[in-house]
């Protein structure tokens, strides 16, 4: 992982739009998966972290959650 940081950022990058906030999602996928198994399955996903609407990064979270539904 610090191989891969280093590297986006020796490359001009940055290392936690590129790598880190791509494996966050990633992560979150992931967990919703293990909530919704079937079709007949529902749930709910609540993130109740402020960053969401306070950050830019927290735009690529919300759009990835729409795409789920």
């Amino acid at each position: 992982m610090a191989a891969r940081q280093r590297y986006i950022e020796e490359q001009g990058g940055s290392s936690f739009y590129e790598y880190s906030v791509p494996q966050a999602i990633i992560s979150l996928k992931q967990g919703l998966g293990r909530l919704i198994r079937s079709t007949t399955d529902r749930g709910v996903l609540a993130v109740l972290d402020p960053r969401l609407r306070t950050k830019m990064y927290g735009q690529t979270f919300c759009r990835v959650c729409r795409r789920v539904e």
